[in-house]
């Protein structure tokens, strides 16, 4: 294929992904039946868009989504079943284009600019800290934006003290280790409490019954905890830090630059619940609704300062570099998101609970064994190429089938977003390491269990541990 029929067919897919978020937020928001119909049309139309440009990966997701199509088709007597899986794909992948889109005013504001480096240029004893809480509430505004924003931040950091002899050189490679591992930890687990992220999309309109307050209070205890047990690992790898770093300057702490983003932060969440309030939906469908407005509200007031006129061109300069440039990448980012939610979806539908239940003896097992096995069984299957969204997304509608629930639904739904997060850890499949060693050039493997494989089995331990004491 030529360049210019390759450069046409991004630009189709882009415009095709652009109409199938308005489809969804059309679908799930207002009810509109005939919208949910094109959603579904247009997402195979981004899937044919993307065909030129598929790698292995690509190839191997689309051969098990069509065989399990035909799988279903057969066994459940026609094709009107697929509906919901489709339904599921489509809204996985609008949802994660709208939240991650958000990354793309980010790029641009002074005050994320600030923050970033205040947070990767802290002197040793803080730099732990700094990385794992920036990547954290970073991840909460920008989802995985905030590893693309913050990572190439953390390389330039690393090498801001003088590099001289190769005593220097290895002293970089070891803070580049513990600040980007301290990264992709913080940011990992937000997504077992944010409700800007796809896992809490996910659980929550996958399993019933929930109270969406108790799961966010499960995961962020389970967070604030694993960042004693990041810090002990650091500290039993590395050994004290040198207390301050001789020619690195003491970064001020950018107070407006805080302010401007807890106020756009803000807005973002108190939007999406005032919305959810309003509209009767949920909050991923709330959240999908104010993310657009959002893009476009943030890039305007950044060049308020010039004029209201300047403003509203600079909006349409920003949207037309973010459809020329990133769109197209962030369209294949959300094949792979949907493709995998569809995956999950058909196999469950596939999926013969009752031998499964069966076999498992689930109606007999502790309520802390199967709350365990959970997060094991989705950190596993990312180490075997498969990815954590496909495998909660498959185990969420297993369970859902199953005669009755094994566990209070707000301890299963806490259970597979922990062990989603553990995963962007301790699987090199999952979503985060693979954005990570694109930017940074490492490995996955390396990224994680190289470097975080031994967090990452403290952390689930500790999981374990809490399952057993009080479920």
């Amino acid at each position: 294929m030529g360049q210019a029929a390759g450069d046409r067919l991004r630009a189709i897919g882009a415009a095709a992904m652009i109409a199938l978020a308005l489809a969804e937020i059309l679908y799930l928001v207002g009810g509109a039946a005939w919208a949910g119909a094109i959603g579904r049309g247009l997402a195979l139309a981004v899937v044919v868009t993307l065909l030129p440009r598929f790698g292995l990966r690509e190839w191997v997701l689309l051969a098990l989504a069509s065989g399990l199509t035909a799988g279903v088709a057969i066994d459940r007597g026609g094709v009107g079943v697929l509906a919901g899986a489709l339904d599921t794909g489509a809204f996985f992948a609008a949802f994660i284009l709208l939240i991650t889109a958000l990354r793309e005013a980010a790029v641009t504001s002074p005050a994320v600019l600030a923050l970033g480096h205040y947070l990767t240029r802290q002197q040793p004893g803080r730099r732990l800290f700094a990385s794992y809480v920036g990547g954290h509430l970073s991840g909460v505004l920008m989802n995985f934006g905030a590893i693309s924003l913050l990572a190439p931040l953390v390389q330039r950091g690393v090498r801001a003290e003088p590099v001289e002899t190769p005593e220097d050189e290895r002293r970089v490679l070891i803070r580049e280790q513990r600040q980007l591992s301290a990264l992709i930890r913080g940011f990992g687990n937000v997504i077992t409490w944010a409700p800007t992220t796809l896992t809490q999309a996910v659980v929550l309109s996958a399993l019933p019954g929930l109270d969406q307050s108790r799961v966010i209070a499960l995961g962020l205890g389970f967070s604030a905890l694993l960042l004693p047990v990041a810090w002990a690992e650091d500290r039993l790898r590395w050994g004290k830090p040198r207390s301050r770093a001789p020619g690195l300057d003491v970064p001020r702490f950018p107070w407006a630059a805080a302010r401007d983003m807890g106020l756009v932060a803000a807005i973002l969440i108190g939007g999406a619940y005032s919305v959810q309030g309003a509209l009767g939906i949920t909050t991923a469908q709330a959240l999908m609704t104010m993310a657009p407005l959002m893009l476009l509200g943030w890039v305007f007031t950044q060049n308020l300062d010039d004029g209201a006129g300047a403003a509203v061109r600079a909006v349409r300069r920003r949207m037309g570099e973010v459809v020329a440039g990133p769109l197209p990448r962030m369209t294949r980012d959300a094949f792979l998101l949907g493709v995998a939610g569809f995956i999950g979806t058909a196999a469950g539908i596939l999926a013969p609970v009752e031998a499964i239940a069966e076999a498992l003896a689930i109606d007999r097992m502790p309520v802390w064994l199967f709350l365990s096995v959970l997060p094991v069984i989705v950190i596993i299957s990312g180490n075997f190429a498969l990815s954590p969204l496909m495998m909660v997304v498959f185990l969420a509608a297993v369970i859902t089938a199953l005669p009755e629930m094994p566990a209070d639904p707000n301890l299963i739904a806490f259970s597979l977003t922990a062990g989603w997060a553990l995963s962007m850890t301790a699987s090199p499949n999952a979503t985060g390491p693979i954005l990570l060693a694109g930017i940074t050039g490492l490995p996955t493997t390396t990224l994680t269990w190289r470097w975080n494989g031994v967090y990452s089995l403290a952390a689930l331990a500790l999981l374990i541990l809490l399952f057993f004491l009080f479920a």
